[in-house]
């Protein structure tokens, strides 16, 4: 599912044009649950406490996702959100306020053609990280406690403009180690170790693609974490040579000096890049992992 902005949203874009930034938006509120496959008593619980304390909040829409489980490589079973959640969650985060509160440990399998793998996945709270709030349940206790920081969470800023590179969609944006980017010096040594150049504002991935800001030629309007962003923002992507980029709903391949446009929210629009997953005509069977994925995160499973 794909949450987009209320009817308040949408006024105050009217007589606005591409590039223009509404101000004072009233974005609606969105809590995630994610799921268990088979809940245990504790977690039982601790989502009946959720689900009350939801409906004291009037104007807090509540979706909730499943994991799944599937075999990786030599049996080893992961705990999965299905693609389509994937693009209904994340694609929601920039159009709500949001808060993913996790009753288990899950995680998202980043290039869906192939096999899971510790290298391939990205836990929910990193690939979600700096767009909303986020909290792992693990007993019915913490319930009281992580509920209201998720409201308090909700009316606060934590993005300083489309500039932030707590704007980058961490599954695209692809990078050789894992950055913090709470402080003001965190975000600049990230900006400074992807500068194309010091005299360019525009930064290279690991796999080598230029991020631009590109001309803005759309309707949507998106959000991060409380900070709208201009209307039809996006980043004009140029590949060095040919790479995938993974969304963790789809697959694409960008050519060699090929470009294409990047959305926070992750989605792709135009240019040379070919959607290869998923397609069309009967897929075929998931393939063992091929490219290099994000460092395992620490604690991972």
């Amino acid at each position: 599912m794909t949450i987009t902005p209320g009817s308040g949203v949408a006024d105050m874009m009217r007589g606005l044009r591409a590039g223009d930034t509404p101000e004072a938006v009233a974005w609606p509120k969105s809590l995630w649950l994610i799921l268990p496959a088979r809940p245990s008593r504790a977690q039982t619980d601790s989502i009946g406490i959720l689900r009350q304390l939801r409906q004291e909040e009037s104007d807090l829409s509540v979706n909730e996702v499943r994991v799944s489980l599937v075999k990786g490589r030599d049996g080893k079973p992961f705990s999965l959100l299905q693609p389509n959640d994937v693009a209904g969650l994340y694609r929601g985060l920039h159009r709500s306020r949001a808060a993913v509160i996790a009753l288990c440990g899950a995680k998202i399998l980043l290039d869906i053609s192939e096999l899971p793998s510790n290298r391939g996945c990205m836990t929910v709270e990193r690939f979600t990280r700096y767009k909303c709030y986020y909290a792992l349940i693990t007993r019915p206790e913490e319930v009281s406690r992580t509920f209201p920081e998720a409201l308090r969470w909700m009316n606060n800023v934590s993005c300083e403009g489309p500039r932030d590179p707590r704007c980058y969609p961490a599954a695209v944006f692809e990078t050789d180690r894992e950055y913090q980017l709470d402080s003001p010096e965190e975000r600049q040594t990230f900006v400074d170790s992807h500068k194309k150049s010091k005299k360019s504002s525009d930064l290279t991935d690991a796999k080598g693609r230029t991020w631009q800001v590109g001309p803005m030629h759309t309707r949507d309007l998106l959000q991060v974490a409380g900070c709208t962003l201009p209307i039809g923002f996006h980043w004009d992507v140029q590949a060095s040579g040919g790479s995938v980029i993974a969304t963790g709903w789809e697959r694409w391949y960008l050519p060699g000096h090929g470009h294409t446009n990047v959305h926070p929210d992750a989605f792709i629009r135009g240019g040379n890049a070919t959607k290869t997953h998923p397609v069309a005509r009967a897929k075929s069977a998931s393939s063992e992992p091929r490219t290099p994925r994000h460092k395992r995160q620490r604690g991972a499973k």
